[in-house]
């Protein structure tokens, strides 16, 4: 679940980069990767705790912004 695009074009799942709390370790004010299902968040997870999908998902964002996306 690496994909940025909307819900619609990946069956109501994607990710993104926003700066909240942790879910997995429970640091606070810190950048995570916030997993969405049908326009909903369900995870956070910070760079620490899943540094392989934070990269991905930063570079996903990063190809889009890039593209006008």
């Amino acid at each position: 679940m690496i994909s940025i695009k909307s819900s619609v074009e990946n069956s109501g799942f994607f990710n993104d980069i926003k700066n909240c709390s942790c879910d997995i370790c429970g640091k606070d004010n810190i950048s995570v990767v916030v997993h969405y299902k049908h326009s909903k968040p369900t995870l956070a997870e910070c760079k620490a705790c899943n540094p392989q999908l934070f990269r991905a998902v930063s570079e996903a964002q990063k190809e889009a912004w890039i593209n006008g996306e």
